[in-house]
Parts: structure tokens; sequence; C-alpha cells
């Protein structure tokens, strides 16, 4: 496990399935870090890390990392990532420059990285919590270790439509695409 510095504290990141697959010890802490872990703001969050993570990374549906302070006493926060394909069949050659940074080789369907979770942890005090742009700062890096890996075009989101988030997708250089038809939800991409 690799240590991360961002700004006066230290995290390490621990994917959930190898805590669950490969240690009895990872799977008493993950299961402690789970049950203490609240984010008030969207409780959705919330439900899917104590009722569904584990068995969505059991069925490969997703990965979910954890994020830990480096001596694994403080549980910061997680997110999912998943491999999916997006749609893109609608959008011109400037569209896809402006989303994915170029328009070649573009097809209707691109293979892209989802990132379904992402929170921070509001049982610990605010002074404690890591922000967001440090946990955005973790996904990058995760996403770019991937990239090396597996050939993708983009990380996207969905999220509600509500201004800070919006706002924060923005600042994270995310770019607005579309609302999905079939649940609402705003789609923001970023080109990796």
């Amino acid at each position: 496990m690799k240590l991360n510095v961002h700004g006066d504290y230290k995290t390490k990141v621990i994917n959930l399935y190898d805590f669950v697959l490969f240690n009895q010890n990872g799977i008493d802490i993950a299961t402690d870090a789970i049950r203490d872990f609240s984010c008030y703001p969207n409780p959705e969050i919330e439900t899917f890390l104590k009722e569904k993570a584990i068995s969505y990374e059991m069925n490969d549906i997703t990965r979910t990392m954890l994020v830990f302070k480096s001596d694994l006493s403080r549980f910061y926060g997680f997110f999912s990532l998943a491999v999916r394909d997006l749609h893109v069949d609608d959008l011109g050659s400037s569209a896809k420059r402006r989303l994915f940074g170029t328009a070649f080789q573009i097809r209707q369907v691109v293979s892209c990285v989802l990132l379904g979770q992402f929170a921070k942890n509001y049982t610990l005090p605010e002074l404690n919590r890591i922000n967001g742009m440090d946990l955005m700062d973790l996904v990058m890096t995760h996403v770019q270790k991937c990239k090396s890996i597996i050939p993708f075009r983009a990380i996207y989101v969905e999220c509600q439509d509500n201004p800070y988030l919006r706002f924060f997708y923005e600042k994270t250089g995310f770019k607005f695409y579309r609302s999905n038809p079939l649940n609402g939800l705003l789609i923001y991409i970023k080109g990796v």
C-alpha cells in the first residue's frame, strides 16, 4: 500500500476487495470503518457502502477504495470505480474534442471509468475530514494507474442537479455532457 501525502495528513488507499478476499484482520478493520461511516448529505451513498459494496466487490461490479489515515486509525472516506461503456452517438467532432481532448477514433460507444460513489466520512469532526479536492486527487491517481493497464478514454460521474455538485465537478476538470434520460442525473466527463 502506497502512502499518499495531502496537505497536513497522510493517507492509505486500500481496495475493499483486497480487504475482504485476502485478510481476515482486514475484514474486521473494513467492517468497523464501514459501520461507523456517515454521509448525511446523501444517505444513498451510506446505504451503498454499508449494504452493497462488499457484494459488488465479490461480483466484480465495482472496486471500492477505502481512504484511511496512514496508521489506519481514521477512515476518511471512499470511492468506487467501474468500467462502463458510454454512448456518445449524439456528439459531433467539436463536442468530442471538448469532452475527450480529441475526436480521433471516438466511436459511438466509448470505454470509460465510472466514478460511481464518492464520499467523505461525516462522523469525523470537520477539521479531521479529507476535503473533496484531495479525495478527487486520489481518485485520479487510481484512474491513471488503471489507464496504464486497461485502455479507456475518460472518467465520468452521474450526479444530482445540485449547484454545489456541478461546481465541484467542473472545478475538478469535469465537463457537462448531458442528462441521463433513464434517471435524470447529470453526466459529467473528464478525458484522461
